[in-house]
């Protein structure tokens, strides 16, 4: 099966940051089943044109990734069409799959993993939200599957899109890598030091740390 890998619109693998790791493993466990991969970044100068064993599909077109986003699976039809299924990483990047399924009848995927609703009123574009649910209306209409990292959203939005089908698959965390050896409940050791909470991510205000912090406090 060939699989397009479809990112937000307007990233790359050059502006995976800290996710490249994670990324190289998402992928290899698709080589691994057998599956060949295309990676439609909207960058020009991204990485290698064979990352990983990934076949990257730069941005060689001279307009805005918005518009490119909408016209990408039309003028480069040939290489979507290619594709047994697209992946979306992202709601914002499932526009060029709605293009394709439509254009092309081509089957995608989304992952759902945070309120764009929510966080477009956190950064002051209230204005936007009307955007943000037909899109997500779109998507989940015409999605083969929805990908939602947390049970207690996949079950709330699986009550308002009942026709969608939402899968629960949760991100994993190798509790190991956080455990102190100085346990509370070590044979050896004793302390009084007061609990701590490490946070591994963005210091952005959709993560709502203010929120964590107090939760913490309590």
């Amino acid at each position: 099966m060939r699989v397009g890998i479809v990112p937000a619109i307007g990233s790359g693998l050059r502006t995976l940051g800290g996710q490249v790791g994670r990324t190289k493993r998402h992928f290899g466990a698709y080589r691994d089943a057998g599956h060949e991969l295309d990676y439609f970044s909207y960058l020009s100068d991204d990485l290698a044109a064979h990352w990983d064993g990934v076949n990257v599909r730069a941005n060689i077109w001279r307009m805005s990734a918005r518009r490119l986003a909408f016209l990408r699976p039309l003028i480069e039809a040939g290489a979507w069409r290619r594709c047994d299924v697209l992946r979306a990483t992202s709601l914002l990047g499932a526009v060029p799959c709605l293009v394709a399924r439509l254009a092309h009848g081509t089957p995608f995927v989304v992952s759902h993993g945070a309120d764009y609703i929510r966080i477009a009123e956190i950064h002051g574009h209230g204005h936007q939200r009307r955007k943000w649910r037909w899109l997500r209306r779109l998507a989940f209409r015409f999605a083969a599957a929805v990908i939602v990292p947390n049970p207690v959203d996949a079950e709330h939005l699986r009550t308002r899109f009942a026709k969608a089908r939402i899968e629960w698959i949760p991100n994993w965390v190798d509790v190991r890598m956080f455990a102190s050896f100085f346990a509370p409940r070590s044979l050896f050791f004793t302390t009084t030091w007061p609990k701590r909470v490490l946070y591994v991510g963005r210091l952005v205000a959709e993560k709502n740390l203010e929120r964590a912090a107090l939760a913490c406090h309590h």
